[in-house]
């Protein structure tokens, strides 16, 4: 913040707004003003639907809590700085809000968070968990890029799986469905040699093989030890 308290004009967010649109058809950078709380809150809610009003805004940029830094004080007025002062509210409300981060993670996530990474957050593109094994990582001297890698093999091998599954699974769909096609195509065979003629071959041949495999007969005594009659298994 290089600028000086006397050269920074003092806006409402609808004037912030119309002069930020103004530049951007220009081509020109966005401007630089100072806030009150509630419109710098408003512009927030503009930009993101966030929820803190002006009084949260002044907690969250106190010296207790630190999470964003002090604004800056004018005639005994508090003003924060756009866009200097939005940027970081941005990622906080979005740590708090979004992610549902409670204030001591914040502030150690904070610590270690690289800010040219700071966009995986404002993307919203991380689940909450993945959020928190980030930070984890980040705190044991893991970079980011390693840790993205890391994620990356893990999804890359899991879709690896999954493909396979699909593969084995259609090939045993397919490898069922032959087995079931060749038994109805015999039985089709073995339907029409029936119908031209076979069935009384086909009886004529079990009789045969039952005839071959037949137990021979046994004689069962009685009291007296003479053979009374012959019986076959079964009767």
């Amino acid at each position: 913040m290089t600028e000086t308290k006397e050269a920074l004009p003092i806006w409402t967010a609808k004037e912030l707004a119309q002069a930020a649109a103004s530049r951007k058809r220009e081509g020109k950078e966005r401007p630089r003003a100072l806030l009150t709380p509630d419109s710098m809150a408003e512009i927030l809610h503009s930009w993101g639907k966030f929820k803190a009003n002006g009084r949260d805004l002044l907690r969250l940029s106190s010296r207790q809590v630190g999470l964003v830094s002090a604004p800056i004080r004018q005639k005994d007025q508090a003003l924060f700085l756009y866009p200097d002062h939005f940027e970081r509210f941005i990622f906080v409300l979005t740590l708090r809000e979004f992610y549902e981060l409670r204030l001591p993670l914040m502030r150690e996530l904070l610590k270690v968070f690289p800010k040219e990474h700071e966009h995986l957050i404002l993307d919203r593109t991380l689940s909450r968990e993945e959020i928190i094994d980030l930070w984890q990582h980040l705190s044991r001297g893991s970079k980011v890029e390693d840790v993205l890698n890391i994620k990356a093999t893990e999804l890359m091998l899991r879709d690896m799986a999954t493909a396979y599954e699909k593969v084995h699974a259609h090939a045993k769909g397919e490898l069922q469905e032959l087995e079931e096609r060749l038994i109805l195509e015999r039985l089709d065979q073995l339907k029409a040699w029936v119908t031209r003629g076979g069935r009384r071959e086909f009886l004529q041949l079990e009789s045969e093989q039952d005839a071959k495999f037949k137990a021979p007969p046994h004689r069962i005594f009685d009291h007296r030890g003479a053979a009374s009659r012959k019986h076959y298994p079964g009767e």
